[in-house]
């Protein structure tokens, strides 16, 4: 189905859909960033320098505001393609991953190993070429 709805876009090749990846992913990478580095920094120096640790937490709410604001102007159907996309990578990944930990235990032949992470790379292949 995603698959299908990337290569029906035409323009799934073109530099304006590689900004807009470039742009999703990178947003959504700023704000994860920051809701991490702001809970532990608050943990680690709130109490020690209440003031500066403020200013700082204001300023990473203005940098997530911003990559909000991002996001926003790109059209909620393309921000959800590329989140998909970079998702069904991922998995693909763990899955390879997992695979190649049930052949260290024994639990998998190597042949076995080999057939399975062979289906995932051209699973792989197939997503990276769809353009997203």
């Amino acid at each position: 189905m995603l698959r299908k709805h990337i290569v029906g876009d035409k323009r799934a090749n073109t530099n304006e859909f590689c900004d807009i990846r470039f742009t999703v992913k990178l947003s959504i990478a700023m704000v994860q960033a920051h809701k991490v580095s702001d809970k532990n920094f608050k943990a680690k120096f709130g109490e020690i320098y209440p003031a500066e640790s403020n200013q700082v937490l204001r300023e990473s709410k203005e940098q997530v505001a911003l990559a909000q604001e991002a996001l926003d102007k790109i059209g909620p159907d393309d921000v959800q393609v590329i989140i998909d996309h970079f998702l069904c990578i991922t998995i693909r990944n763990k899955q390879s991953q997992y695979l190649e930990g049930l052949l260290t235990s024994g639990l998998l032949t190597e042949k076995e190993t080999q057939e399975q992470i062979d289906v995932i790379e051209a699973s792989l292949n197939a997503i990276i070429n769809s353009s997203t």
